[in-house]
């Protein structure tokens, strides 16, 4: 864990004898203290999963109170017992990913971003339905395809791709993988399923 040191300088009077009655000096005494700036370890954020009726919602909450505001993210990433979000700040202009797993955030990890356009692809949390992935996944077990492991179930939330200087709708995605054919399935920020191909 980053600590900061900060040194309190704090002028004292001390008696000195020899000096003449009332006679005082000065004598400088340093106390360190240790502040907590950033946090190193993992942070307990209880969830029954990402996917669950109110797993996306705990993690909102979560990530609201480590990043300190709403989160503006880039990307996300849910599946059954993990979840990754591209967390975009807006006064450094950084990018850092926090990572849960297991009931809990790790350090943010920092991210890359050659080219980024940061008012066609970030979006607030706030802006998806709090059930919207629950209601997703629900809808995307509903689609029939022979060989499909519940295991494999994955959500990408994101702005769509669009021409244009203008930011793209919010859209969930995900890909299945059957034994003789795939699918790929694209839903609104309501969690909505808005387009199915099946190839």
């Amino acid at each position: 864990m980053r600590r900061l040191l900060i040194a309190l300088l704090c002028m004292l009077p001390v008696a000195c004898g020899g000096g003449g009655p009332g006679s005082v000096s000065e004598r400088t005494v340093t106390v360190t203290q240790t502040v907590f700036t950033t946090p190193g370890d993992t942070i307990a954020v209880p969830s029954e999963g990402p996917l669950t009726r109110d797993g996306f919602r705990d993690l909102v909450a979560g990530l609201r109170k480590i990043v300190g505001r709403d989160p503006l993210v880039f990307e996300v990433y849910l599946y059954e017992t993990h979840a990754s979000f591209e967390v975009y700040d807006r006064t450094t202009g950084f990018t850092d990913d926090y990572d849960w797993s297991q009931g809990a955030f790790e350090p943010p990890e920092p991210v890359k971003r050659v080219r980024q356009d940061v008012n066609r692809e970030l979006f607030a949390l706030e802006e998806v339905a709090i059930d919207g992935p629950f209601r997703f996944i629900s809808g995307v077990a509903e689609v029939r395809l022979e060989g499909v492991e519940s295991s494999s179930r994955a959500i990408r939330i994101a702005r769509d791709s669009v021409s244009g200087d203008a930011p793209g709708p919010i859209q969930m995605s995900t890909s299945l993988s059957g034994t003789r054919q795939d699918a790929y399935i694209a839903g609104d920020s309501r969690g909505r399923i808005t387009a199915t191909e099946i190839r």
